[in-house]
């Protein structure tokens, strides 16, 4: 059903369901190395039932050489750091400092692309990039001038930030050869391997302390890993990564707002600046990329 829908219906939706992660995970008392694992563990049975219970529709897989192995291992190594750095840092700041480091990812994956994958963004998406980069400037330097204990939060998140990068740019590369779920079943089983490691040397134990905490791990893997990541594999299929990737600005500025509503945090005022510039970027983009897309559609009917 979902190859039905408009993609980039099914790429906003992706980022409606990521933006709740951070205000989730704030609520969440478990330990942040187990959040992670969990979170991908039980992300791993959704995406293992759905391929599974459409067993009989499987297409052949095609046949990976050494640079896909190599760029899956990557890949899934990076989403378990990715996890792991990315929960932590909301032990030591806010939901604002937690996302705004997410600012940085669309320029990062642009680099990656291009270095990688010769591609290019278009002339007119600079624009955006370059207003959404002036607001993370903004709130970063803000951010941490407020308190060393916030800027270690943002060194944290910022380290994630770029374990998903390499992830986001690697899944470009495989998700022609791999279906979207059982790519992510391979990238969620390394990086849970990857999270078992620190579980296993600190004796973390597996137990989740309270059913709340539960209720809270299973919607970070099904809504968030699970749907949210899938709906952002999926568009990689018709968009670029960079795109993508700018598109997933969304998802700091949706956290903000939830933050906001559910746990009554109040953005600093330099934080709230950059909101505002991240926010025109977001919009800007959004509307260049549906106009490039309605063109497209114009383009195939013609032809």
């Amino acid at each position: 059903m979902i190859k039905k829908l408009n993609s980039l219906f099914v790429l906003l939706a992706g980022i409606v369901l990521l933006s709740s992660a951070g205000p989730v995970i704030k609520l969440c008392g478990e330990d942040p190395i187990k959040i992670a694992f969990y979170r991908l563990f039980f992300g791993f049975l959704f995406f293992l039932f759905f391929y599974l219970k459409d067993r009989h529709k499987r297409e052949n897989v095609v046949l990976l050489n050494r640079t896909d192995l190599l760029v899956l291992l990557i890949s899934g190594i990076s989403l378990g750091l990715h996890f792991f750095l990315w929960i932590r840092a909301f032990t030591y700041t806010t939901v604002a400092g937690g996302v705004i480091p997410i600012l940085i990812q669309p320029v990062l994956v642009s680099f990656l692309s291009i270095l990688f994958y010769k591609e290019a963004m278009s002339k007119i998406m600079l624009i955006p990039l370059a207003i959404t980069s002036i607001g993370i400037v903004i709130m970063g330097i803000g951010d941490f001038n407020t308190s060393t204990h916030l800027g270690v939060g943002d060194l944290y998140s910022s380290l994630g930030i770029v374990m998903i990068c390499f992830y986001l740019v690697g899944v470009k590369r495989l998700i022609v050869k791999i279906s979207p779920i059982l790519l992510n079943i391979f990238l969620y089983i390394i990086a849970m391997c990857v999270l078992l490691i620190p579980i296993l040397i600190n004796n973390k134990g597996f137990l989740i302390g309270t059913t709340r905490d539960f209720l809270y791990i299973l919607w970070l893997g099904g809504a968030c890993s699970f749907l949210g990541y899938l709906a952002v594999n999926l568009s990689l299929i018709r968009f670029k990564a960079p795109e993508v990737s700018f598109a997933i600005v969304g998802e700091p500025i949706l956290s903000i707002i939830w933050a906001w509503l559910f746990l009554g945090e109040i953005m600093s005022q330099n934080q709230l600046i950059g909101f505002i510039f991240g926010l025109i970027g977001f919009i800007i983009f959004i509307l260049v990329l549906r106009h490039k897309y309605q063109q497209n559609n114009f383009k195939r009917v013609v032809q």
